[in-house]
């Protein structure tokens, strides 16, 4: 098969390409001019363009069996200038490309959530591309991930100064995902013929007082808080530490969803067995790096 494979060496690509590299034809498309080599190194065609480009995604797709899509090329900030404006415009784009070129199977990275009809929440645009991949001739599977644990990484500064802050209590639970599971649900999707529309990637289930416990434990750090704020003062603490008012506003619309329930529902209402890596092992792998200041 030829598989067309997108996100670069982010969270999720070097694991699908040395998942599928050894058996099928594959490319993997990059922004970045500078990842050609170690792209290549795991037997992976690299092609340089951006998804947002609709000209170079039609030849991207030239000749291809199938095609992992996701976000990206682009930063979080400017989708949440106008997630449905950029919704659309994507979903738009790789439809185009799909049905042009008659691609058979599709995968698309989407996000827990994006069932919910709320265009000021950041898993709208997520639903946007979802019912444009809808319209296409080809066999969609949508692969719903818990959030990655390397977001983790980004908590650094804050963890140094041992506080979380959610807009929600300690007592949620929160669904995670390690990349290396989630690969092999994608990979395993994009070589079937046909699939079930939705499946989901989640590690393990977790609250914020078992986050603060695990964290305390393995960062040494007694102190280690969780703060729940109001939505005003969440917004207020995300811009405080770095995140534009757009993209903040979308976190506190995202986050409030843990505080009514809503979030997990769909995934445990799909029975989906829980994938391999637990947090405990994630954190303990996180307290390496962060005690050698490598994040």
């Amino acid at each position: 098969m030829k598989i067309v494979l997108t996100g670069g060496l982010g969270h999720i690509g070097p694991h699908l390409m040395r998942q599928l590299a050894q058996d099928h034809d594959v490319v993997m498309i990059t922004t970045n001019p500078n990842h050609r080599q170690q792209i290549q190194a795991l037997g992976v065609t690299p092609l340089l363009g951006n998804l947002t480009d609709p000209e170079f995604l039609n030849r991207a797709l030239v000749g291809a069996d199938a095609v992992f899509l996701m976000l990206a090329g682009h930063s979080p900030d400017e989708v949440a200038l106008n997630p449905v404006a950029f919704g659309h415009s994507q979903g738009k784009i790789f439809a185009q490309a799909i049905n042009a070129n008659r691609v058979a199977r599709v995968v698309y990275l989407s996000s827990l959530g994006a069932e919910l009809n709320d265009d000021q929440s950041g898993f709208y645009v997520h639903r946007l591309i979802e019912a444009a991949l809808n319209q296409t001739h080809a066999a969609v599977t949508f692969v719903r991930p818990g959030y990655f644990y390397n977001d983790f990484f980004e908590f650094a500064p804050k963890l140094r100064a041992q506080q979380l802050a959610a807009n929600f209590s300690d007592q949620e639970q929160i669904l995670f995902a390690a990349p290396e599971d989630v690969a092999p649900v994608i990979g395993h999707n994009l070589i079937a013929p046909t699939g079930e529309q939705t499946v989901y990637g989640v590690s393990d289930v977790v609250t914020g007082a078992q986050i603060v416990a695990g964290l305390k434990q393995v960062l040494s750090m007694p102190q280690l808080n969780w703060q729940m704020l109001t939505d005003a003062a969440f917004r207020q603490w995300l811009i405080q530490n770095g995140a534009t008012p757009d993209f903040a506003r979308q976190q506190v619309a995202m986050w409030a969803y843990h505080r009514a329930g809503r979030i997990n529902q769909s995934f445990w209402a799909s029975h989906s067995a829980l994938l391999p890596t637990k947090f405990s092992h994630f954190a303990g792998n996180f307290a390496k790096r962060f005690e050698q200041k490598l994040i």
